[in-house]
């Protein structure tokens, strides 16, 4: 089984300075409602994580277009972000997601084994 992992960080001065604009441009109505009252280290979290998701739709999906948009994530009942729906055939089920936060960034990592490869 080949694992790949994709990390990407997003600085919470980013998420201060256009907070509304990102999340129009990279959440779907059930993800703002969710990080609505939620701090800005909330949304630079998700956000990360959508930018390393995209990243390796690009490895794991070549040819299927995405964007931060056509990733939906939740929050589970523990806090930890979960992945509700991805493009393209490759099951949202078959990767594993993370988010963690410092004072001034956050990170999102996304991993995933290559097609064809067992779960």
């Amino acid at each position: 089984m080949t694992i790949r992992a994709c990390l990407a960080r997003v600085s919470l001065s980013e998420v201060a300075r256009d907070r509304a604009g990102i999340l129009g441009e990279s959440f779907d109505a059930s993800e703002r409602a969710d990080l609505e009252d939620q701090p800005d280290r909330s949304v630079a979290g998700r956000l990360a994580l959508k930018r390393a998701l995209v990243d390796l739709w690009g490895i794991l999906a070549p040819g299927v277009p995405a964007a931060s948009r056509d990733f939906v994530l939740y929050r589970q009942a523990s806090g930890a972000p979960g992945l509700r729906s991805a493009p393209g055939s490759v099951a949202a089920s078959t990767l594993r997601v993370s988010i963690s936060h410092s004072p001034d960034l956050a990170v999102g990592l996304a991993v995933g084994s290559e097609p064809g490869d067992a779960p």
